[in-house]
């Protein structure tokens, strides 16, 4: 009773300031909570409708500023409420951040009053929460807090030297992790930046990498370990290193599941996520369909990464023709109610998957997304070359002379400006396969004399690095198949037709 006696006197004495910290949102009549309503419920469209619904017009632009000025105060201190403990929402790490964070702030607060045992049971907290995010910073803060009771208050000589060893030895990790810090930004600056700009610096990137490595080995710090995941997972698969890229995954896995990586400090889900990935690009698909099974099962399907991750389970269902499972994933995502609050590149990303679906298994799904196409036609060498391949190859079937003509010009026109010599090879091999079928549409056997030496090259072409295209939605060697059956069937049929109506 005395911690909570001392507590309220300090509130009372220090001003209680709660009507002009958070909104009271069961106060109807006040015009902050109207406000903040009208835009939860989507009520106002600018500034103007706002006056409008609030003051019945304009004239008070004035008071409206000042209204929105203290709403959005509220709104920033609301920030200091928010359920960090949804993990859905927020990372974990982030939430004990958080928590270590409020208590020392309380604990400063504190400090100006003579109660040492209130003030030291928060320092105690913080530490604890501290030492077991491996929150170097805030460890430091709670143990330099705990040395000035020792020091000023309690007079305890060696609890002082004691701590103050301790604080000495973190600080010095603290340094470690600074460096490796520096170094992890200085890496991802290079690598991100472009292709060239990445090669000219490999030996850099390399280098600094190595430096993280050893930086990690010396502390058995996880901060430097989750820097150094980050920036080696990002630069194997950069540089296209798919097999050491997979070794590296799954030997971090190892460490992580054998605990010498703190779990708040290790991106599981997102380390699945790429492990999923990378199996994809190495054509491993069993691996790839357990661990993408694996991570399925962990991620809610209200979540945009449940998205995210059900692109590469598709992905991984067309590259080993695991059509049924390629189908059964799309009726997962389109049933999905919250397919509608992707962002539109992702969803107009569906739109292609189905789209391809349908057109290599000749099966209509009729699943509608109510949008535009804006983004993907607009990615010159990224899904703008998909939307292409797909009404190029629909259009093949019509065996509509003229319009077909049309079409392998602005083809060709689309390879000229977009894919040079430097480009992502494989697209470029198929597009100019593409322009061949365009101008031998009516003859199958020609058209696969023709394009013989351009698929062989296409065969013995890997994927391309993540610097051009995304993992392609049907293999081109898949999808090229298919391009001659659809020519020797389409003309077969139109045979059929000529010969009947004679």
């Amino acid at each position: 009773m005395e911690e909570l006696k001392k507590l309220v006197k300090l509130i009372e004495e220090g001003g209680k300031g709660s009507f002009n910290a958070i909104l009271d949102f069961t106060d109807v009549s006040s015009l902050e909570t109207q406000l903040y309503y009208l835009v939860k419920e989507d009520k106002v469209d600018d500034e103007n409708d706002a006056l409008l619904k609030l003051y019945g017009g304009n004239a008070k632009s004035g008071a409206f500023k000042m209204l929105k000025s203290r709403v959005k105060r509220k709104l920033f201190n609301q920030l200091n409420f928010l359920d960090f403990t949804n993990p859905e929402k927020f990372p974990a790490l982030l939430a004990l951040e958080i928590k270590c964070n409020a208590l020392l702030n309380e604990a400063l607060i504190l400090h100006k009053i003579d109660s040492v045992n209130l003030k030291e049971k928060i320092i105690s907290q913080a530490l604890k929460i501290a030492k077991e995010a491996e929150l170097t910073n805030h460890i430091i803060r709670a143990l330099d807090m705990q040395r000035l009771i020792y020091s000023f208050k309690l007079f305890n000589r060696n609890k002082y030297y004691e701590l103050t060893a301790e604080i000495q030895k973190y600080q010095k990790l603290l340094r470690q992790e600074e460096e490796a810090n520096e170094l992890y930004l200085a890496v991802m600056i290079e690598v991100r930046i472009g292709v060239k700009n990445r090669l000219e610096h490999s030996q850099f990137i390399i280098e600094n990498v190595e430096r993280i490595s050893e930086l990690w080995k010396n502390t058995g710090s996880s901060v430097i370990y989750g820097k150094y995941y980050v920036v080696k997972t990002f630069i194997l698969e950069a540089f296209g290193a798919i097999t050491e890229h997979i070794k590296y995954l799954t030997d971090s896995e190892s460490l992580y599941l054998q605990g010498k990586i703190s779990p708040y400090h290790f991106p599981y889900y997102r380390h699945l996520y790429s492990l999923t990935y990378a199996y994809l690009k190495n054509k491993q698909f069993i691996e790839g369909f357990i661990t993408a099974e694996k991570l399925k099962t962990k991620l809610s399907p209200v979540d945009n990464n449940w998205f995210a991750h059900m692109e590469n389970y598709f992905l991984l269902a067309t590259h080993s023709r695991d059509y049924m499972k390629a189908k059964q994933i799309l009726e997962e995502v389109f049933s999905n109610k919250y397919l509608k609050n992707n962002p539109q590149f992702a969803q107009e990303r569906w739109y292609l998957f189905k789209e391809f679906y349908s057109l290599t298994q000749n099966e209509k799904l009729n699943y509608k997304l109510n949008l535009d196409l804006k983004f993907i036609t607009q990615d010159k060498n990224g899904y703008n070359v998909w939307y292409l391949i797909l009404e190029f190859i629909q259009v093949l079937k019509s065996l509509d002379e003229e319009l077909i003509a049309r079409n392998v010009e602005r083809l060709r026109k689309y390879v000229a400006k977009h894919f040079d010599a430097a480009s992502d090879p494989r697209t470029r091999l198929f597009l100019k396969l593409l322009l061949i079928a365009g101008h031998e549409y009516s003859n199958v056997k020609t058209c696969q004399r023709k394009s013989r030496y351009l698929f062989q090259k296409l065969e013995q072409t890997p994927f391309a690095g993540d610097a051009y295209a995304e993992v392609e939605i049907i293999p081109y060697e898949h999808l090229w198949e298919h391009v001659l059956l659809s020519i020797e069937s389409s003309t077969q049929l139109w045979k059929n037709s000529v010969n009947s109506s004679i």
